[in-house]
């Protein structure tokens, strides 16, 4: 139940979240459950080096649990990332360009 609930937040946030007019939800369907897959692979590793490694929380003490709360939130949020733009990408080849896109102009070299 709680992997389905997941499943349908993060595609709220895939359908919602950009400020253009999203294509369905068939579309956004990879980037989702990769997202999720990941997500779910972050948090399982996580939980696992904290809880098996006894280097952890000897380097970091009593911060032991802020450190793998940031931890978790970065990948969590490389793996929210890496979803979308897969997404993005799975769009820009059913519309019938499969290059990347332009890199920004304005960027700094």
């Amino acid at each position: 139940m709680a992997l389905l609930l997941t499943i349908a937040a993060v595609a709220l946030l895939f359908r919602y979240g950009p400020r253009r007019r999203q294509p369905s939800l068939r579309w956004l369907l990879p980037g989702i459950l990769l997202s999720t897959s990941l997500w779910v692979a972050v948090t399982a590793l996580l939980g696992l080096y904290t809880t098996t490694g006894s280097s952890f929380s000897e380097i970091y003490g009593p911060l032991t649990g802020v450190v793998a709360l940031l931890l978790w939130a970065n990948a969590s949020g490389v793996a929210f990332f890496f979803g979308v733009a897969c997404s993005a990408q799975v769009e820009a080849v059913r519309n019938g360009e499969p290059a990347p896109c332009e890199p920004d102009r304005w960027a700094s070299p």
